[in-house]
């Protein structure tokens, strides 16, 4: 996944007076040296040739951002100050409020500064906010539009092969035409050969199973082994897509722009149909939970076309496996006491949320896992044995998170 480092950034200063070249610091909050940037490419045509300044009005430490090199060397994405965003008009408690009542969000459109870049380091860096308070100064050069397209153009190569990075789809090139760009994590992609560095290549998507090429005879039932590598692929399409999702979520042209991403547009005609057959995979739906996001309600109220069931199409083996049903009872049930007492805020040590709110969220996981693996044989679906196993491993994970915050709970302060 990509670095957002907006909430922890404090302030920061890019110059891109030399053409070709952006260079600047980012001072994070915990952090005391800041990020020197020193980069390949220029700004959009509204930043192009000038220096820009930034101050975040309500800057927080964010652990994650420890793993950034101090030194940031790479390739210029999108950096521009006229970023249309979304923007709702009412409280974080109002959209929940309406959230809960279906009703639609009143919005408006405003400007955002975007900063993104690819990082020799660290793959894709982005700050996104439209609470800074920015300063441009006079350019030193102007940007024609045709070098802005070519620039823009630039960015969304960069994008594809960092997205190309995660899934594992290179497409194929000439090994002396290739160019190394940096993907994911820092990893190095030259056509269709990847490198890494470090001794987590397994974490970064490299497994041994994939790199042996394993291929499955259609027909024959996959074990638990097969189905997990399969589940893996779905993990990592799932991921490219949430990113092509959040980067284009407010692009007045969002599906194409997604589609072309993800190299769905080599058949124009084709890309609804293949946007649509890869989300409704449950294997890519599950994968899309863990990465909290996807289609879904838009914040003007609107909602992605969803088939609407027909009187008398229930199932009678019921939607649910009694085991992840009471997963999820024993979740809602768990958050109506912990909110009558009030245990689901802040703590007093400044954590983000109690060991309370995490045992709930570890257990709703939980309960997803366990649909995943059981609802299907709980609706008369036959899944392979391998599939199942596969997924129950998979659910030893929150369980083991949730028992984690269990023994994290303070009882004594139950019983205040």
């Amino acid at each position: 996944m990509a670095f957002r480092i907006e909430k922890a950034a404090v302030r920061g200063e890019l110059s891109n007076e030399e053409r070709g070249v952006v260079t600047g610091r980012i001072w994070l909050a915990g952090r005391k040296e800041p990020l020197r940037l020193r980069l390949r490419g220029d700004c959009l045509r509204d930043l192009a040739g000038c220096t820009v300044r930034f101050t975040n009005p309500r800057p927080a430490a964010d652990p994650s951002m420890a793993a950034l090199s101090p030194e940031q060397n790479g390739v210029t994405g999108e950096m521009t100050a006229s970023r249309k965003v979304r923007q709702p008009d009412v409280s974080d408690q109002e959209v929940l409020d309406l959230i809960d009542k279906g009703q639609p969000i009143p919005c408006r459109m405003a400007n955002g500064l975007y900063l993104e870049w690819y990082s020799e380091e660290n793959g894709r860096v982005v700050l996104e906010s439209t609470d800074y308070t920015v300063g441009v100064g006079v350019p030193g050069w102007t940007m024609t539009a045709e070098e802005n397209a070519e620039q823009l153009e630039a960015s969304h190569r960069h994008f594809q092969r960092f997205l190309q990075a995660i899934t594992g789809d290179y497409p194929e090139a000439d090994e002396e035409s290739a160019e190394p760009v940096m993907g994911e994590g820092g990893l190095e992609v030259v056509g269709d050969e990847t490198g890494l560095e470090g001794e987590d290549a397994a974490d970064a998507g490299v497994g041994a199973m994939e790199e042996e090429g394993a291929e499955f005879e259609e027909g024959t039932p996959l074990d638990e082994f097969e189905w997990e590598q399969e589940l893996r692929d779905a993990d990592r399409r799932a991921e490219a897509y949430q990113e092509a999702f959040e980067k284009y979520r407010d692009h007045p042209q969002r599906e194409k722009m997604i589609a072309a991403a993800l190299g769905w547009d080599d058949e124009p005609e084709d890309e609804a149909a293949e946007a649509s057959s890869m989300l409704n995979d449950p294997l890519v739906q599950d994968a899309l939970a863990q990465f909290g996001g996807g289609p879904g309600p838009h914040p003007d109220g609107g909602e992605d076309e969803e088939e609407e069931a027909e009187p008398g199409d229930e199932d009678p083996f019921g939607s649910h496996h009694p085991l992840s049903q009471r997963a999820m009872d024993f979740a809602l049930a768990l958050q109506r006491e912990a909110e009558e007492r009030g245990l689901m805020g802040e703590t007093p040590d400044g954590r983000d949320h109690s060991p309370v709110l995490s045992l709930i969220l570890h257990i709703i996981t939980l309960g997803g896992k366990l649909a995943g693996a059981l609802d299907g044989w709980a609706q008369g679906l036959d899944p392979e044995p391998g599939f199942i196993i596969a997924m129950l491993k998979r659910a030893q994970v929150p369980l083991n998170e949730a028992l984690h915050a269990f023994d994290c709970i303070d009882a004594t302060s139950l019983n205040s």
